[in-house]
């Protein structure tokens, strides 16, 4: 069934579907109207589906019948007598070669001898030059530097290191287990000890040389050493 078919079934079923239900007959013309304008519709773009078909499956059928269709009816024909191989001279003429005689006179001198020097007995020295290498510079020490620590504190009773400005509980536990117990060691660091604690101090690097823990823990030893004195 067509397009153009079901539109007209359409129409018809529902011009029934309105005389049934009593429409009034502007309404019907209206509906007529529309019908018709949309089966002029559909015939126009059916058309032009065909046309673009058309377009498009003629090339197809015409490439198709190019190849079906045998380009030459004719045969090729084939020499029945073979082809006679071509002679050896003819392929490659062959030059005579001339041989000339060597005439030697009777009484020619005989070659003179020559004597070669005597090789010495010890093996000859070659000098071979060699690039000087670059000294080879070792790897900075890891534990240069680090202050003097000891294995445990003095008479087993370690200073209050959180007396110290910046030093807190994790931090006082921190040095003990480095091996620093009491306020002279603090005291008695080198600039180069500072050095090396500020840049190996978990989580606050610099923080020994930034509150001066060598001079708060000389201040601190001179307290406790007054105290024992008094």
């Amino acid at each position: 069934m067509s397009i153009s078919e079901c539109v007209d079934r359409a129409a018809e079923q529902l011009s029934q579907t309105a005389r049934m239900a009593d429409v009034p007959e502007p309404i019907v013309e209206a509906a007529r109207d529309v019908h018709e304008e949309v089966l002029a519709l559909t015939k126009s773009a059916s058309a032009k589906m065909e046309e673009s078909l058309s377009a498009v499956a003629a090339p197809i059928e015409k490439a198709l019948d190019a190849e079906i269709t045998p380009t030459s009816k004719t045969p090729p024909q084939v020499s029945e007598k073979p082809a006679q191989a071509a002679s050896l001279e003819e392929l490659a003429p062959v030059t005579p070669v001339r041989t000339t005689k060597i005439y030697k006179p009777k009484g020619s001198p005989k070659a003179a001898s020559v004597t070669l020097p005597e090789m010495p007995d010890h093996p000859v020295q070659t000098s071979v030059q060699t690039t000087a290498q670059p000294p080879v510079q070792a790897e900075p020490d890891a534990m240069e530097g680090r202050p003097k620590v000891l294995k445990k504190p003095r008479a087993d009773k370690a200073d209050d290191l959180k007396l110290i400005k910046g030093v807190g509980p994790k931090l006082a536990k921190w040095l003990n287990t480095m091996g620093v117990f009491h306020f002279d060691q603090v005291a008695g660091w080198t600039a180069k000890e500072v050095a090396w604690m500020d840049e190996n101090l978990e989580g606050v690097k610099g923080r020994v040389s930034r509150d001066d823990w060598v001079a708060q823990a000389r201040a601190l030893a001179t307290l406790e050493k007054d105290a024992q004195a008094g």
